[in-house]
């Protein structure tokens, strides 16, 4: 008995060894930098950020006023990192995560003895009557300082914001900057650069020199001051040559990986006389969706009032060919899907089922001559399992779905011949398997496009909308037929 049962647990261990493993669900990630970067031959500093390096997004807000620590003496207002992350941790399908860096003004001074500045040339101490030898380059060095800021920057802000749309993670960056100077010279923020600057020439008098300032201590200023004065006023004028100054800057920088989505308001660097003075970003804001089981929920409610295991939910022609979307039961996940297209009964791909339950795949058109019609139709299979035959070309459809926290803002379009005059769109929302409510209705613009504001259902996830409206067959005919749009699965959370 002890051997049998031994062969049977081996039998069952070997068994859930061989199961293939499902996606581990992993929460939104998100963090937030104000500044970072050098000024010069200095370290790097990174003084304001929110969440940093964190395993999962948290609402964290850090900064104010600017803070010690800013590189070259900068001064600034309104410096802020701040994470947020929206619903339930049990759920992060549901969830909302944002992160944004910005501030009000950032300056950072044009300081002597920046790499590459031109500096004035030392000049031998000079001999005053009665005081002796006096060293006059530090007053020199102090006429000569460059006044303003080597970098001015206004109203600056970096935003991401992340949610699960469509079964898949949604991530949207968007940045601003009001204004730059660089050098006092005002600098365009519309597109990346390289220029050039030039630093002016500058010729130094010595008269200029405050008497005060060079004198030894202790001694009868007036009596220094009229023994310095032609001393001062014999010696040359002090030349300082021009310099060239290299600046680079990438507004808008966007940096993207797997459903991560890294936001940048303004990369920015600069050199002088071929010499690094500063490489900082300002303004940058990171979330991440990796391994978010934002389909999950999507494939449910796609199934939900069916009793097929399998289901078609969209199919749609973008950037010129044919992108499906279905969704399968969960245990039908890791197998292959066969994509048929009816017209020729040919097999045009293979997606494999997600651990999520949806599947995608990725076709051409058809022929010009089939496209726009009814013959135009695609179906999933997987053994005797049969989605229902969508077809291509549908009278009203939706292009673009963006979700808005609890609301979602969708896009689309009606194909010509338009109703005379142009009908009323009306959204439905599915309450349960047998009813839909109206939830808005709307006329689209005289082209046939629209953009409408929808909320979901405060109890669910996933709300599931449908347009429809009335369209006239073909020009000449008055006659109006309905037209709907496939059911529209938006992960609102």
């Amino acid at each position: 008995m002890t051997r049998r049962l031994l062969l049977v647990l081996l039998a069952v261990a070997l068994v859930a060894l061989a199961a293939p493993a499902g996606a581990a669900a992993a929460p939104w990630t998100c963090e937030a930098s104000v500044l970072r970067g050098q000024l010069g031959p200095a370290p790097a500093v990174e003084p304001v950020t929110a969440n940093q390096d964190a395993a999962q997004c948290a609402t964290q807000q850090a900064g104010g006023e600017a803070p010690t620590g800013l590189p070259g003496g900068a001064t600034g207002s309104a410096l802020f990192a701040r994470t947020r992350v929206e619903g339930s941790a049990d759920n992060p399908a549901g969830q909302r995560a944002t992160a944004a860096a910005s501030f009000g003004e950032l300056r950072i001074p044009l300081l002597p003895g920046l790499p590459g500045l031109p500096a004035p040339p030392s000049i031998p101490a000079v001999t005053v009557p009665g005081f002796g030898s006096i060293d006059l380059n530090p007053a020199i060095q102090a006429l000569a300082a460059q006044r303003g800021d080597l970098i001015g920057i206004r109203a600056l802000e970096a935003r991401v914001t992340g949610q699960c749309s469509s079964g898949r993670p949604l991530i949207s960056g968007t940045w601003s900057v009001a204004g730059l100077t660089v050098l006092g010279v005002p600098i365009s923020t519309d597109e990346a650069l390289t220029r050039n600057l030039t630093i002016d020439s500058a010729s130094i008098d010595p008269s200029d020199i405050d008497p005060a300032a060079v004198a030894p201590a202790g001694v009868d200023l007036t009596a220094f001051t009229a023994a310095l004065r032609p001393v001062l006023d014999a010696l040359p004028n002090i030349e300082i040559p021009s310099a060239l100054a290299r600046l680079r800057i990438t507004p808008g920088e966007r940096v993207e990986g797997r459903n991560t989505l890294t936001q940048r308001a303004l990369s920015l660097s600069l050199s002088i006389g071929g010499q690094s003075v500063l490489d900082f970003v300002a303004g940058e804001a990171t979330v991440g969706g990796n391994g978010v089981p934002c389909g999950e929920a999507t494939a449910t409610q796609a199934l939900r009032c069916t009793t097929r295991r399998l289901v078609l939910i969209d199919v749609v022609r973008r950037k010129g060919g044919v992108r499906l979307l279905g969704a399968a039961d969960s245990r039908l996940a890791g197998r292959r899907v066969s994509i048929r297209y009816l017209h020729t009964g040919k097999r045009v791909a293979r997606p494999r089922i997600g651990q999520n339950g949806l599947f995608r795949a990725r076709v051409k058109l058809p022929s010009r001559a089939v496209r726009g019609t009814n013959r135009a139709r695609y179906q999933a299979r997987l053994g005797k399992e049969r989605s229902l035959a969508l077809k291509l070309a549908r009278r009203l459809r939706v292009t673009k779905i963006a979700p808005r926290g609890r609301r979602v803002v969708i896009s689309g379009r009606i194909t010509r011949p338009l109703a005379n005059p142009v009908q009323r769109i009306t959204v439905t929302r599915r309450v349960s398997c047998g009813r839909v409510e109206v939830v808005k209705r709307f006329k689209p613009r005289k082209n046939g496009t629209f953009r409408v504001t929808l909320t979901g259902a405060s109890t669910r996830q996933v709300a599931t909308f449908r347009f429809r409206t009335l369209v006239r067959y073909r020009v000449g005919n008055p006659r109006l037929f309905r037209t709907f749009t496939l059911p529209q699965y938006v992960d609102i959370g």
